[in-house]
């Protein structure tokens, strides 16, 4: 039987994960979101009838 050794740091792939995250969330937040449209309420909970 064959011992694989993984040379993935688990810590570095979160730290790189989160920079970009870090990133991305400075992005995200300046690109202009579309406007909602009058009496548009977002459901907080799932509703049976939303589900065939």
């Amino acid at each position: 039987m064959k011992i694989i050794v993984s040379r993935l740091d688990v810590t570095q792939i979160f730290c790189d994960v989160d920079d970009f995250y870090q990133q991305w969330e400075i992005i995200w937040q300046q690109v202009r979101q579309l406007p909602s449209m009058r009496d548009e309420r977002r459901s907080t909970s799932l509703d049976a009838s939303m589900f065939p």
